[in-house]
């Protein structure tokens, strides 16, 4: 990894990329493309969890519904991993054997494994 700190946002949807340490609000900010870094992941592009299994992931961990959702599809593709803020997925990505990057900090130790 580089001396750079990314911020993910919204804006022109870009990753703006700051050097380390210089506040994100100085307006001195290189803007990154990030097609190619997202080009490697996998992505589930649709929703086509039966009813019935969603029901039961919002049942056995109290989620809601798009929550359920989402967590019946990491288990129909098979996926290992999640991206998410939402703490509410660490009990339940535990328990399914599905590991939460919630950080940039754990996405790095899982590039560098």
């Amino acid at each position: 990894m580089n001396s750079f700190t990314t911020t993910w946002g919204t804006r022109c949807g870009k990753i703006t990329t700051y050097p380390e340490g210089q506040p994100a609000d100085t307006g001195s900010s290189a803007q990154y493309d990030p097609t190619p870094f997202l080009r490697q992941f996998h992505y589930a592009t649709d929703h086509s969890c039966a009813l019935t299994e969603v029901a039961a992931v919002m049942q056995q961990y109290n989620l809601l519904p798009n929550d359920a959702q989402i967590l019946a599809a990491c288990r129909q593709y098979g996926f290992a991993y999640l991206a998410t803020y939402d703490p509410d997925f660490t009990v339940s990505c535990q328990q399914q054997g599905i590991r939460v990057i919630d950080s940039l900090a754990t996405l790095n130790q899982l590039i560098t494994i």
